[in-house]
């Protein structure tokens, strides 16, 4: 089916459908399966393929996916049993770039063999994570993205990847579409080329930007523009004038983000800008209603206790190119290492602390502590120890009141 916006009835048919035909839905109780739709009512939803994609952060319907991710909330609102629904993987640390905010700025050690990296991913997939997002350093650049690719597809996976869009060819998006790339996440932060390329530090970040948007397009790939938030682009209702032109480029998506204390951040005496919360949400609605707009998402908002939380090491999890495994891409933090540990266990080790969403960010919560550790000439990600100190201060006693609704409303 061509790729196009639902309307408000065709929305309705949708969620009709989804009760009736998803087996995970129709275990909910029917106030649940109601509840269920605030995950993706604030978004808009497109047809793409044969599929209907809500945004970035959820598999398509009808898959395997959705219905394995469905069943992952349940298991943790209801008896405890936490299972990550995505993975974010470093597969190498090779960039030309050089960003204002990169997340991995400041980890160093050997990369992980392509095996351990595949066994993981297969290890992952039987648990029930269903979305791995591939991301780096820059993972075009990394020789064996297609067979982690195909690997995912196989297995009736999502996958995605988080780019800056250099090498993203026409020979090479063809490529990543053919292995089973369906999600492609550039990083886009401003409409003009000169601020885009100083931010990077590279002369030609923005044309690399905007020819990857355009040969993933081409290619049937559900394209997402990334955006760190800066207090220059809300000046002046620049962030309006940056969505009208990521919508002329006809993307999908705009994911917006916060800067966050980790990588260079972490390292800066700077202060990170955080936009309005409110003005954002005012920003994320007004858009979503805008006929033949991209789907806007405020990542900050899918996180607040009223929704899903901080899912930082629950909902998700991170694994850099070292083979550390930590809580969020954005939280300098280990748990264990996939050279000597199988990732369920390490997984579980991490779970015994992080039990349950966060009423806040965790990078924001950790952020003090690990500031300390690196003034103490710590490396960074932090031993387990240290993370495990870290992580037991940083949590709260507020529960996400979607979880808790979840679970009331089950007989």
């Amino acid at each position: 089916m061509k790729n196009r916006e639902l309307n408000n009835f065709q929305r309705l048919l949708l969620y009709k459908d989804i009760f009736s035909k998803s087996k995970a839905i129709k275990e909910f109780s029917l106030k649940n399966r109601f509840l269920l739709t605030k995950l993706i009512n604030y978004h808009k939803h497109r047809y793409y393929k044969d599929k209907v994609v809500f945004h970035t952060l959820f598999p398509p319907f009808p898959s395997e996916a959705f219905d394995k991710q469905i069943i992952n909330l349940k298991k943790a609102a209801c008896e405890g049993i936490i299972i990550p629904h995505a993975a974010h993987i470093s597969i190498t640390d090779e960039c030309n770039y050089n960003c204002w905010h990169c997340s991995r700025y400041g980890r160093k050690g050997k990369p992980t063999s392509p095996r351990i990296f595949i066994k993981t991913i297969k290890n992952l997939l039987k648990i029930g994570t269903s979305m791995f997002a591939f991301t780096g350093g820059e993972p075009v650049l990394c020789k064996d993205l297609l067979e982690y690719l195909r690997i995912v597809e196989k297995n009736k996976g999502y996958s995605m990847i988080f780019t800056t869009g250099l090498g993203i060819t026409e020979k090479k998006a063809v490529e990543l579409k053919k292995a089973g790339l369906y999600f492609a996440i550039i990083s886009l932060d401003h409409y003009d080329p000169e601020i885009v390329n100083k931010l990077r530090k590279n002369k030609k970040a923005f044309e690399n930007a905007i020819n990857a948007i355009k040969n993933c397009k081409k290619e049937g790939i559900y394209t997402s523009i990334q955006t760190v938030v800066t207090k220059e682009l809300i000046e002046n209702n620049k962030i309006e004038k940056f969505l009208k032109f990521s919508s002329a480029l006809g993307v999908d998506e705009v994911r917006f983000m916060e800067e966050l204390p980790c990588g260079k951040f972490l390292f800066s005496e700077n202060s990170c800008y955080s936009p309005n919360f409110n003005f954002m949400k005012k920003i994320m609605l007004k858009a979503n209603k805008i006929k033949d707009f991209p789907t806007v998402i405020y990542l900050p908002y899918t996180e607040n206790p009223e929704l899903l939380g901080c899912g930082a090491g629950q909902q998700f999890i991170y694994i850099d190119t070292q083979g550390n495994v930590s809580p969020c891409d954005m939280v300098p933090l280990s748990f264990g290492n996939i050279k000597k540990e199988n990732v369920n266990k390490i997984i579980n080790r991490m779970q015994r602390i992080l039990d349950k969403p966060l009423s806040s960010c965790l990078s924001k919560r950790a952020k003090p502590f690990i500031r300390k550790k690196i003034k103490e000439k710590q490396e960074l990600p932090l031993e387990i120890k240290e993370s495990t100190e870290i992580c037991n201060s940083c949590k709260d006693n507020i529960s996400s009141k979607f979880y808790k609704k979840l679970k009331e409303n089950e007989p």
